[in-house]
């Protein structure tokens, strides 16, 4: 059941993210015009592409605009393939809260608390706009997993924290 509260969720955003058609607002529409001036600078090259990327980061994360590209690789620039980046986060949120819970309160309590995060309508409602919540959540939770799932011979451990947490520091500058 609590499986099927996580994929209903997700079916619900993707049909929200095809289905919306409304103009993106202040931060989303920032976000969204840097990114495509970054993917159309990389497609002229890797030298415009990072003169536009140092210009654009004075005062905004610069993570938030540069995870989209790949889905314009594949989809197309435009709005809604952008949103399809806070989609992934929240699946990834949703796995790592089910592998916590599974870890620190036994089997049931993985997919509950999965189902939980599910369905908080903050969650979900962030990752319908092109936002850095949904980003910082997928790391903060990808990063108190990476804590847990730490063994003293895992020599990866380190890495695998150090890494979220350097994507956390890239995804919200204040």
């Amino acid at each position: 059941v609590c499986a099927g509260v996580c994929l209903l969720v997700l079916a619900a955003n993707a049909w929200h993210l095809l289905a919306n058609l409304t103009p993106p607002s202040w931060d989303d529409g920032w976000y969204l015009e840097v990114s495509f001036r970054l993917f159309y600078g990389l497609k002229e090259g890797l030298g415009t592409f990072l003169s536009r990327y140092v210009e654009a980061f004075r005062f905004k994360s610069p993570l938030i605009a540069v995870l989209p590209l790949p889905f314009y690789a594949v989809l197309g620039p435009g709005e809604r393939a952008a949103l399809w980046v806070n989609e992934a986060a929240l699946a990834l949120s949703l796995w790592w809260t089910f592998r916590i819970g599974r870890r620190l309160y036994g089997e049931a309590a993985g997919p509950a608390a999965a189902a939980a995060l599910a369905l908080t309508p903050l969650i979900y409602g962030l990752s319908r706009f092109y936002f850095v919540e949904g980003v910082l959540v997928a790391l903060v939770v990808g990063s108190v997993w990476s804590l847990l799932d730490a063994r003293p011979n895992d020599r990866w451990a380190g890495a695998r924290l150090g890494t979220f947490l350097g994507l956390g520091l890239l995804a919200k500058v204040s």
